[in-house]
């Protein structure tokens, strides 16, 4: 018998893309974040080779994807679990634990107490590799195979150098022991979760690829349905997708070229993600029994396979349209009852084809045009593979939580699935999930695996009595409300100034405005409305300033900061507006923020449908797809019917009330416009109704009335014409005398309503423009307010004799009787009646309201008309607040919160508390206390696969290979006129007459299953000796380094020497350089960084848009000189385009024709970088030109930026290129900000002189304008630092469509620029419109996408004056107060951040702060990314500073890091080799560098010895204690220093000591060489006294090294600067120093 299996969800957690928890998870979906991009450098390193992964299997074409990347965070001791087992484990398992545990939190059982026997885990999971499996792999296999090919390669190495390879490979690695074996276990994830949840039913893992998490709910489901089980924590987890996974999707070739858009036109394939979701389930009457929450209930599953199909891969729609009708089957619902679909939409064409198909079958039935919405979450972060059913059901039952619609990411729906001829629609934006229908909000979920095997899940919305439900996750858009108030403007700056603090300790916006309500009382107040914690930061700053002034006023400004003082100005009145009011989409932010909104909807929804009447939420909350122009004019048209038009403005005002009413905020009248006096009337309750049903009788009447007499023809129906601008002479003379016309509506004085005949209303329309009126008819034409609509009137007279009349909670002011409406109920039942015959005067009411004491003025209702008239009637005095809470032009809680901030200020009582009633925000804080710093420990799993490189500083990789006398190289023929670099791209090289190493090539072979490791070690392993001269001289002189000033050609002045032309095809080569292209000068990424070295010169970077120009030249060259630069499509950066070390820059610039349907030219650009020390050229930029012989006819520009604009804060006039805009003169093509607004930004700009771009011509023909082009994307910039700061910047790294109308203009030319932007978490999307004086537009830029920077403080700065600034900070400085040692600290970047760009940014440091040798060194020696690169970098910048201070301290030299030259001694040691300007005779100083997991240390000073080391905290807390032991210390030396101590602390004294000795050997001189051991421990005391500094001596030779500990709060530092000869034993026994002598470390 078919029955619903009630399962209700009452807890859930989740982990995925750009989320780290369920809560942003939602608020991403509902912010339609776009989570997938491309992996770091470290996962993506060799496998991306987007040319030729076609002849490969280890290759792939994308390595874009849905990455958890930092987000993947566990507290390890909440669970017991050793931070060794998180680094060298399966962080499946781990990420699962910690996501099970907060679901059950969430669920409210993690600490409560429940049969935990009958309580279980299943979990969808698949066996795909991962790192702690590859961790053993390289443990046990991958290690030892390396050693036996080198041994093979280099069998000069000795047994004990081998040895010392071994161990330094295998430090290289994550911890492997056997506390790690069960983690490594794929099933015990769920045996691991009921060890540490205590936990007793089933546990068992599910595979079933993509369905895996759908099926472990079905088992889950069947333990609770068959009583087995009461509680059941089900979902699924894919926590790492490493590249080898992509591989194999690769061979399939179901990966997307670009983004996921699944069911959109052109989308290509999927596109990979990582996550991990949990849901805790019950049954439903044990969890009404129990009180839970309850977010869902699950009423159906179905499964069922494809049986035989065409492939295994490739889907069935049969088996889908089994697996739905089991699941409606078994549970008894109706699937036309389901409104919204969760697909399993992967973006594949035939998947995406197959399950719209199944789809249709399933739903079709309820005929054609938008019910059903689809969408998928993978468009956002990619597909989860076996957790992608997690990610469905957490967001549908979010989304059936909070009764919201969710979005999916889709530009255009794909034509060919026929969507229109369906109910289905794609619901593309976030909506209010209005509901009217007799049953439960319902949803289906659909996955569909590898395989074969489907299954769809049904869920409704819960309706029970648990009182603990409505619980919003998502924060209101785009801004928040801060409230402060005090007895003195000192006190609440006081209190300003201490949410300051706790704004600069990076607490959350919600949390401090949640806080903000228990400081609201007080007579001197301050409102800030804000859109992000900055913007509150500015705004707090900006009002303690104001606030400190003795003479400090009230004020107000236009970007939602308030201050007033005193009591409230006047009386409060409330005005509803009438039918006009009414906008699509009206108090849709309000209905997603405040369920008891969205409920008004819900009630005049479900009143249209139990009467058979069409559904309101169509029209008001029109679906964004499915629908043709056609269609949806009509849609908008129904919006202005009588009944449509009422009902929705009524539920609008009486939503906003009811939330008005939440606040607390009583008005002292009432006063209705129009068909608003009907809402005033119930609002104020003069109008009595015992239920809300008695309402919706009410309106079934009232509208049956209506209809009745327009059947009849008894609605008088003509124009009515709003007459705006108006004279008072000519608005005197038409309120006298209408002449055929009535006077409908007197508004305001500048605004009548009248009514007529449509050829009388035209003529006086006419007539009233010539004298300057601004007249307009409105979409709707009946005689209202006019004697014409007596027969309405008379009906609702007869209607109203039944009604129930009587005194209201305030007074109710009639704008028929310019005056309170009586207290008699015959007497409101006339005037009633009677506003519908006669004119509205709601002018002279308004004036009316002010003689009685009014002054304070709020529209509740949309849209915002009233508040004009307000404005305008009252404008002549100075006393009176008008404000509206919904404006159709704003964001509707950036409109109610700016309303609640000028009735705070202003003195109106509200309790603002319910603003967060229904919310759900994590934390409290109070804001009158300092901020208390998070002491949780929290360890970020990694998530990448383990890797091995040779180690970079073992001696014996560096000697030559022995070359025997028969292989030595003889001479080979030069090719080619020029010497070049060997370091070129295999296309550009000849055979080498001399054939490499033959087990080069062996080695080669054999690591191309260890990642390539071998290739790009051959120098280190001293291979590079067994090449000849003759070789490399013939490699040399294949590819050129040079561009010869005959190879350039003003025509075409980007391009270089022309290798290859034909008709299809163009390649050409250029060097760029300051001396052939100096417009790059003004280009430069910072100041120049010495002042005493003019060649230094900053990182200069190749605008994006001369690359559009590079390509838009090739294009001509290849096509035709005459031919116009019509489209440049598609254009992206893959890397900066960045000078190197030399100044140059190597291109390859390769042009092919392309078939295009109507034969104009197209051609695809392709620039390759050939300086990279890469193997092969590198792909840098792209794009497709389109060629015409005439330019595309210009559109229309876009619209002016509405009203008003605000005025440039960061980038006032005249100072735009001089706060962290890096552009020269050649390039300041902004001239000045015309203002800028939420959406945008308009500037004035102008073209620019190119006479002096180029060094080998002053007339270039540029075919596009790529300096003005540059300006505009300017404007991203400056549009960014106003809404932001200048700590962000943005660059562009893609254009989709750019269009040109005209010829490049002259230079000098006055021009506007427009632009338009979007923000979304990193990206910001942006639209550029280029005008000339006159208006008409020459270009436009489309889908122009940004990626936004934020860039730290001290690199900001540095930036700015490399001269003046430093990265570093000062350490030690009262421990070194006297010790003539300066020393210096650069704290790590956010991992990834100096590598992102091809490593710009850590290029841009090594520019302003390496000299010309260590310039060499960063670029050609050192490995081209990872850790070691960026370490090496800040030890030197460290350094540099470190000797910076010293010298201005001593010497009193102001010198630049750039002069200032680190090199090395013969052992190795770092050491300063000069400094410009260093006294005559005096020694240069000592430096010791160090640094650890990116941060770096340096100390500088004359002293005779100097070595330091040191280790962040949570460096140490990775480090395996007992590995540490065994490796540096003897067993005496550990028994003596280490073992003595507690268990907890021993990790703690094996490091400082570690670093001890360190420190030691850095000092010798010589460093510890590999030998850790052969430096000993004399003595110890760790003990940390206020008296006590901790020392440690270390012996080696004879000599006691004496190192001092300093303890810091997040680092342990050593540091040695004295040593002396050894006098004591070495290491005294163990009994001896247990004894005594070790202390507890403190």
């Amino acid at each position: 018998m078919a029955a619903p299996v009630d399962i209700a969800i009452i807890g859930l957690s989740g982990c995925y893309a750009g989320a780290a928890n369920a809560q942003r998870y939602w608020q991403n979906i509902l912010d339609k974040v776009d989570a997938v991009a491309p992996a770091d450098e470290e996962w993506t390193r060799h496998f991306l080779d987007r040319d030729h992964w076609q002849q490969r299997n280890d290759r792939i074409y994308t390595n874009r994807g849905g990455f958890l990347r930092d987000l993947a965070v566990i507290d390890p001791t909440e669970y017991g679990v050793m931070p060794s087992q998180a680094d060298g484990g399966d962080p499946d398992h781990l990420l699962a634990l910690k996501h099970a545990g907060d679901a059950l939190a969430d669920a409210g059982y993690r600490k409560k107490d429940f049969d935990r026997q009958r309580a279980g885990v299943i979990l969808g999971r698949g066996t795909y590799t991962n790192r702690g499996q590859a961790n053993v792999l390289a443990h046990a296999l991958f290690v030892d195979e390396l050693m036996d090919a080198v041994r093979g390669l280099r069998p000069d190495f000795s047994e004990a150098e081998m040895r010392d390879l071994h161990a330094r490979l295998k430090q290289q690695l994550p911890p492997y022991s056997g506390e790690l074996v069960g983690q490594l276990t794929p099933n015990v994830i769920t045996g691991l979760i009921c060890n540490r949840l205590d936990l007793m039913g089933p546990n068992y893992i599910v595979d079933a690829a993509c369905a895996s998490t759908m099926m472990a709910l079905d088992q889950a489901v069947r333990e609770l349905v068959t009583g087995r089980c009461d509680l059941m924590i089900t979902g699924g987890v894919q926590a790492q997708t490493p590249p080898q996974l992509y591989v194999q999707f690769t061979q399939i070739k179901a990966l997307s070229n670009g983004q996921l858009r699944p069911f959109q036109k052109g989308h290509s394939g999927t596109l990979l993600g990582e996550g991990v979701g949990m849901l805790v389930l019950k049954r439903l009457a044990d969890a009404e029994r129990d009180g839970d929450r309850v977010y869902s209930v699950i009423k159906g599953i179905g499964v069922a396979s494809d049986g035989r199909a065409k492939g295994l891969l490739t889907p069935r729609p049969e088996g889908e349209v089994l697996a739905m009708r089991r699941a409606y089957e078994s549970s008894g619902i109706d699937p036309h009852t389901i409104d919204l679909i969760e697909a399993h939409g992967t973006g594949t064409d035939v998947g995406d084809r197959t399950e719209i198909d199944t789809l249709k079958a399933i739903y079709g039935g309820r005929g054609i045009g938008p019910q059903i919405a689809i969408g998928t979450v993978k468009s956002m972060i990619g597909h989860c593979l076996p957790a992608s059913g997690s990610a469905s059901l957490i967001k549908t039952a979010l989304a059936l939580h909070h009764k919201v619609l969710p979005p999916t990411l889709c530009d255009e729906p794909d034509p060919e699935l026929r969507l229109d001829q369906s109910p289905l629609y794609l619901n593309t934006e976030t909506r209010p999930w209005v509901h009217g229908k007799s049953h439960a909000r319902r949803a289906g979920v659909n996955a569909f695996g590898f395989g074969g095997i489907n299954a769809h899940v049904i869920l409704e919305e819960y309706r029970g009595p648990s009182k603990t439900q409505v619980q919003v996750l998502h924060r209101p858009a785009p801004t928040e409300l801060v409230l402060l108030a005090a007895n003195s403007p000192a006190e609440l700056a006081s209190k300003a100034a201490a949410m300051l603090r706790h704004v600069e300790a990076g607490a959350d916006l919600a949390v401090l405005a949640k806080a903000s309500v228990a400081q609201t009382a007080g007579a001197h107040r301050l409102a800030i409305v804000a859109d992000d914690i900055a913007d509150l930061g500015k705004k707090l700053a900006q009002a303690i300033d104001k606030l400190q002034r003795a003479d400090a006023k009230p004020f107000k400004t236009r970007s939602g900061l308030h201050y007033g003082t005193g009591a409230a100005p006047g009386k409060l009145c409330f005005v509803y507006p009438g039918e006009g009011a009414q906008y699509p989409n009206m108090l849709a932010d309000l209905c997603l923020q405040f369920p008891q909104v969205r409920d008004w909807f819900d009630f005049i929804e479900r009143t249209a449908l139990e009467t058979g009447r069409e559904s309101r939420a169509s029209a008001v909350f029109a679906a964004p797809t499915g629908y043709d122009e056609a269609q949806r004019k009509a849609l908008e048209a129904r919006l202005f019917e009588m009944d449509v038009a009422a009902e929705s403005v009524f539920a609008a005002s009486m939503a906003i009330q009811s939330l008005l009413d939440d606040l607390k905020l009583a008005p002292d009248a009432m006063l209705g416009h129009s068909t608003g006096e009907n809402t005033a009337v119930t609002a104020c309750g003069v109008r009595r109704f015992k239920t809300r049903e008695e309402i919706a009788e009410s309106v079934r009447d009232l509208n049956l009335i209506f209809r009745k007499l327009e059947a009849e023809g008894r609605i008088a129906e003509g124009t009515l014409l709003t007459i705006g601008a108006l004279r008072g002479e000519m608005r005197e003379a038409l309120l006298a005398d209408p002449g055929s016309m009535q006077v409908a509506m007197d508004n305001c004085p500048n605004q009548l309503v009248m009514f007529g005949p449509p050829d009388e209303a035209q003529a006086l329309a006419k007539k009233l423009a010539e004298e300057g009126a601004i007249c307009q008819e409105l979409p709707f034409g009946r005689a209202y307010h006019t004697p014409l609509f007596k027969p309405l009137a008379d009906a609702y007279r007869e209607y109203f004799r039944e009604a129930d009349f009587g005194r209201g909670r305030t007074t109710l002011y009639s704008a028929r009787s310019v005056a309170p409406f009586p207290t008699e109920p015959d007497a409101i039942r006339e005037l009633a009646a009677q506003q519908w015959e006669n004119p509205v005067r709601f002018t002279d009411t308004l004036r009316k309201l002010y003689d009685d004491g009014y002054r304070v003025f709020v529209e509740v209702g949309p849209s915002g008309n009233l508040t004009s008239f307000v404005s305008d009637t009252l404008r002549g005095v100075d006393d009176v607040i008008a404000v509206s809470s919904n404006s159709r032009r704003k964001a509707d809680m950036a409109q109610l919160h700016a309303m609640l901030a000028q009735l705070f200020a202003c003195g109106v009582s509200f309790d603002p508390a319910a603003l967060y009633a229904h919310r759900r925000i994590d934390g409290e804080i109070d804001l009158l206390a300092e901020p208390v710093k998070s002491t949780r420990r929290t360890i970020t799993l990694k998530l990448q696969m383990p890797t091995l490189r040779m180690p970079q500083d073992w001696a014996p990789a560096k000697r030559p290979l022995p070359v025997p006398a028969s292989e030595a190289p003889k001479p080979a023929v030069v090719a080619g006129p020029r010497p070049v670099d060997a370091t070129l791209p295999q296309a550009a090289i000849a055979t080498p007459a001399t054939p490499i190493d033959p087990r080069m090539a062996a080695l080669q072979s054999h690591f191309a299953l260890m990642q390539d490791f071998m290739q790009s070690q051959a120098r280190v392993l001293g291979i590079s000796a067994g090449i000849g001269s003759g070789a490399a001289a013939a490699v040399a002189s294949a590819a050129p380094l040079a561009t010869r000033g005959d190879d350039l050609d003003p025509q075409y002045p980007l391009l270089g020497r022309i290798v290859e032309l034909d008709a299809a095809h163009l390649l050409s080569e250029r060097v760029y350089s300051v001396e052939t292209d100096p417009f790059l000068l003004d280009h430069a990424m910072g100041e120049a960084p010495s002042g005493r070295n003019a060649k230094l010169l900053p990182l200069i970077v190749v605008p994006f848009t001369f690359s559009v120009e590079i390509i838009a030249e090739a294009a001509c060259r290849l096509c035709g000189d005459a031919l116009k630069v019509t489209v440049v499509e598609n254009a992206r950066g893959h890397r900066w385009l960045a000078l190197d070390e030399l100044g140059k820059l190597s291109l390859r610039i390769v042009a092919e024709r392309q078939p295009s349907p109507d034969a104009t030219p197209r051609v695809a650009v392709k620039l390759f970088q050939l300086d990279t020390n890469e193997a092969k050229p590198l792909l840098v930029f792209e794009g497709h030109v389109l060629l015409a012989d005439r330019y595309l006819l210009a559109p229309t520009p876009m619209p002016a930026l509405a009203q008003p604009l605000n005025a440039a804060r960061n980038n006032p006039a005249g100072e735009l290129y001089r706060h962290g805009m890096f552009h020269g003169p050649r390039l300041q093509g902004v001239k000045r900000l015309r203002g800028w607004n939420e959406q945008g930004i308009e500037a004035d700009m102008a073209t620019i002189p190119t006479h002096d771009y180029f060094g080998f011509t002053q007339t270039p023909r540029l075919r596009t304008d790529p300096a003005l082009l540059d300006a505009a994307g300017q404007l991203a910039g400056f549009w960014l630092t106003e809404k932001l700061s200048w700590e962000y910047n943005c660059f562009p790294f893609q254009i989709g469509r750019y269009e040109q109308y005209a010829d490049p203009q002259p230079a000098s030319r006055a021009m506007l620029g427009r632009g338009e932007f979007r923000l979304e978490g990193l990206k910001l999307d942006c639209q550029f419109d280029l005008l000339d004086a006159h208006g008409a537009l020459l270009s436009r830029a489309t889908g122009w996408e940004d990626r936004k920077y934020a860039v730290p403080q001290n690199l900001f700065q540095l930036r700015l004056a490399p001269l003046r600034h430093s990265l570093s900070l000062p350490t030690l400085q009262r421990e070194l107060a006297s010790s003539g040692l300066v020393a210096r600290r650069i704290d790590a970047f956010d991992e990834g951040y100096l590598e992102q760009g091809g490593a710009v940014w850590m290029r841009l440091l090594a520019h302003l702060t390496l000299t010309e040798r260590e310039r060499h060194e960063f670029y050609r020696v050192l490995p081209r990314s990872g850790p070691r690169r960026e370490e090496w970098l800040l030890g030197r910048v460290c350094a540099k500073e470190a000797v910076r201070e010293w010298a201005a301290r001593e010497w009193q030299l102001d010198i630049a890091g750039a002069d200032i030259e680190i090199g090395y001694r013969d052992s190795g040691a770092p050491c300063v080799v000069s400094v410009p300007g260093w006294p005559e005779g005096m020694a240069l100083p000592a430096v010791s560098i160090s640094h650890s997991r990116r941060s770096a240390v340096a100390v500088c000073g004359n002293s005779a010895m100097l070595g330091i080391d040191f280790l962040p905290h949570q460096a140490i807390e990775r480090v395996n204690v007992d590995d540490l032991i065994a490796g540096a210390f003897t067993l005496a030396e550990a028994q003596a220093f280490i073992h003595g101590w507690p268990k907890s602390d021993q990790r703690r004294a094996a490091t400082a000591l570690w670093c001890s000795k360190e420190a030691a050997a850095k000092a010798s001189g010589t460093g510890l060489e590999g030998k850790p051991q052969e430096w000993v421990i004399a003595s110890a005391n760790l003990e940390r006294r206020a008296s006590n500094q901790p020392l440690v001596s270390v012996r080696r030779g004879g000599i006691d090294y004496d190192v001092e500990l300093y303890f810091g709060g997040d680092a342990l530092i050593a540091l040695c600067r004295k040593a002396s000869a050894a006098t004591v034993k070495a290491v005294a026994q163990p009994r001896e120093m247990n004894d005594g002598a070790v202390q507890r470390i403190s």
